[in-house]
């Protein structure tokens, strides 16, 4: 299953289409230039037929389809040009309805946790003479460094933050695992899978955990 694209990737994308789809309309609009009759009979050679406008005022005060006739039978308007509305003007819908898509799921993401569904819970490891059961998921992950007694200013969970070890899950799907430094996410490691970022995490955070563990045993 490939991963989603994120919200601005699809903005892009929407900018793209509907600056095209303008581009597009306002030169089917003055197709004819300001003066319709000469634009007929000396750009186009066409005779222009000023009864047959008349009758058929509506038509060039349409937006959709563009037309400027010259007479019955010559229409200003390039063939092409509206086809290409109606698909500029499908592409922008669909780009735009992809990006509110995109943002829902991100927000989503954050409001309900991660979406990923790792294998296991808990997983053993040992470091330096400690056993520890490490989460596999974020949700779980700031819990146990709660109860480990690690000072909340040393890690930021879910999103960028300066001056803080972060672990989140970027845009594309994939997790990160950085240190906040002047907008920059310095050290950065991307993991495909959530359990091994939270195993990194506690890797980096290891310092503090190992000096909360001594001065417990001490205790």
């Amino acid at each position: 299953m490939g991963k989603i694209k994120p919200a601005g990737f699809w903005l892009k994308l929407t900018a793209l289409s509907a600056f095209l789809l303008v581009v597009a309309f306002f030169q089917g609009v003055f197709a004819g230039g300001l003066d319709v009759a000469e634009a007929c009979e000396l750009g186009a050679g066409q005779p222009y037929d000023h009864e047959y406008r008349s009758q058929n005022a509506h038509e060039q005060l349409q937006l959709f389809p563009l037309t400027t006739k010259c007479n019955a039978e010559y229409d200003m308007v390039p063939p092409w040009t509206n086809p290409a509305l109606a698909i500029l003007a499908i592409l922008t819908v669909f780009f735009f309805g992809a990006m509110l898509a995109a943002l829902f799921i991100r927000i989503r993401g954050r409001v309900q946790g991660p979406t990923s569904k790792p294998t296991s819970c808990w997983t053993k490891v040992h470091k330096r003479g400690h056993t520890m059961m490490i989460p596999m998921n974020v949700g779980e992950l700031g819990h146990m460094l709660q109860q480990v007694g690690i000072d909340p200013e040393a890690y930021w969970i879910g999103e960028f933050r300066e001056e803080y070890a972060c672990i989140m899950q970027a845009d594309d799907g994939m997790w990160e695992t950085f240190v906040g430094q002047r907008g920059n996410k310095d050290d950065l490691r991307r993991w495909d899978n959530e359990g091994d970022a939270c195993v990194f995490f506690i890797g980096m955070l290891w310092p503090e955990i190992s000096s909360e563990l001594r001065m417990r045993a001490r205790q």
